[in-house]
């Protein structure tokens, strides 16, 4: 009984401490370079992933990386689909982002990782995650409006075809070029030459909500208690 006690606090501890756990990852091996989609205004691109867990995952987190050059702002948008459109392309929107405005200073050619906190959103095993720019606005080194110059998300290394671990992409991604108009919207095949054209992302899972780790830990108080009760009985 001396063992039980410790071993349970040992396991709430954990537990209520626990953190996200990368589940699919492409950043990790996301070329140094700016190579970056020319991205355009109400474009959604879409990226597959497969992953491990034959059961799906809940997410709680998006990482995308993103590059360019120019001062630019943009609003930037994320979002959750399936695989449902024809030929399993993307389909039904699971989750999608508010805007996180982006600012980009004048300067040399930028690289930034921007966050969504995804609300616990249920994926299948294989789903697809994709971002969308709107108002862009760039200016070029001599203060001018331009259409010019990449903008837009990172790819992964050329060299790796592969994400991290045992989590799988196709090497193409998808393009809507109005802005998410169901399954059947988006048109697939394309690449960049010299390019894997997987694009770069890291998606956690989530972390058990506060109420679950709280009941948790109030379920394993009660049982301490009546384990000691039972000892001085």
């Amino acid at each position: 009984m001396k063992l039980i006690l410790p071993a349970l606090s040992l396991a709430l501890a954990a537990f209520t401490a626990q953190a996200q756990i990368v589940v699919f990852d492409t950043m990790s091996v996301r070329s140094n370079e700016v190579a970056a989609t020319q991205t355009q205004n109400n474009w959604r691109y879409a990226d597959d992933a497969t992953l491990i867990n034959p059961a799906g995952e809940t997410i709680g987190q998006i990482d995308i990386a993103i590059a360019g050059q120019y001062e630019t702002t943009a609003n930037m948008f994320a979002f959750l689909l399936d695989a449902t459109g024809p030929s399993g392309a993307p389909g039904n929107t699971l989750w999608s982002s508010s805007a996180i405005p982006l600012v980009f200073s004048p300067g040399d050619d930028f690289q930034d990782i921007v966050s969504f906190a995804v609300p616990n959103i249920s994926v299948p095993q294989t789903f697809f995650w994709a971002i969308e720019f709107r108002n862009i606005i760039k200016i070029d080194d001599f203060g001018d409006p331009t259409t010019s110059g990449l903008f837009g998300t990172q790819y992964a290394n050329n060299a790796v075809v592969q994400p991290v671990g045992a989590s799988t992409s196709t090497a193409t991604y998808y393009i809507d070029l109005d802005g998410g108009n169901g399954p059947g919207a988006f048109t697939s095949g394309f690449q960049s030459a010299g390019q894997d054209s997987t694009l770069a992302v890291k998606i956690y899972n989530a972390v058990p909500e506060p109420a679950a780790a709280s009941l948790l830990a109030l379920g394993g108080a009660g049982i301490a208690l009546l384990l000691r009760r039972r000892r001085r009985a």
